[in-house]
């Protein structure tokens, strides 16, 4: 009502606003048929609908693409749901696990962040020559609910991490090769760097790595080559 009586015209909302906003209030959430899963699981609400899609991940993802929630919240004449829908679609850029994860926390604000579990949690380097490039696997898996999206960043301009974004849905892992770019190591028996993988929501995770390299070998190269 706030919104309808605003003094200034251009400040009110409009007929289509007001009524989305009261058949929110008029419709009660157990009201209409439950969205209903292939397996035969059924959510009469919204919040089981969260807890469903958690549950049945590649499925909730596929309804939500195909417009299925969006229809589901029609006929309960939840539009403020529909948009919540669109929103997710648009803030997820065509990636269908973040779309859905996007529309999880619009309908569960108190939605739990994903747990970012990364491994092994310490890089070493051992006997790294300059000029040649070593390459190192991390594992990056989500513990928890939801899909997990993080950017992996360095600490130092020698080294590498690629993809810089990851994504993992619950239970799953993907993986990041981080790289020591050894044309640009200064000479020195060791270095220290960090990788910080920091997801949208939710703590981010620190790698210390670890870099000895080969000095007497590389002064050695230095000298013979400048000769």
């Amino acid at each position: 009502l706030q919104g309808a009586l605003q003094p200034r015209v251009e400040r009110r909302s409009t007929a289509r606003a007001l009524r989305h906003a009261l058949e929110v209030w008029l419709t009660p959430e157990d009201g209409g048929q439950p969205f209903v899963f292939r397996s035969g699981v059924a959510a009469p609400t919204t919040r089981e609908l969260v807890d469903l899609s958690d549950h049945h991940w590649d499925e909730a993802r596929g309804h939500l693409a195909a417009g299925a929630f969006e229809h589901w919240f029609r006929t309960r004449n939840r539009h403020d749901l529909v948009a919540h829908a669109q929103a997710a679609q648009r803030e997820g850029a065509g990636d269908a696990d973040a779309s859905l994860e996007a529309l999880l926390r619009k309908l569960d604000p108190r939605r739990p962040p994903p747990s970012l579990v990364v491994q092994p949690p310490a890089l070493t380097f051992r006997r790294v020559a300059a000029g040649r490039d070593t390459v190192r696997r991390l594992a990056v898996r989500n513990d928890g609910q939801g899909y997990c999206q993080a950017q992996c960043t360095a600490s130092v301009p020698w080294l590498h991490v690629s993809p810089r974004s990851v994504g993992c849905r619950p239970g799953a892992e993907a993986s990041a090769l981080v790289r020591v770019d050894g044309g640009a190591l200064p000479l020195r028996r060791e270095h220290q760097a960090v990788i910080t993988c920091t997801p949208l929501r939710g703590a981010p995770v620190s790698i210390p790595v670890t870099v000895h390299m080969a000095v007497v070998r590389e002064a050695m190269r230095r000298t013979l080559g400048s000769t």
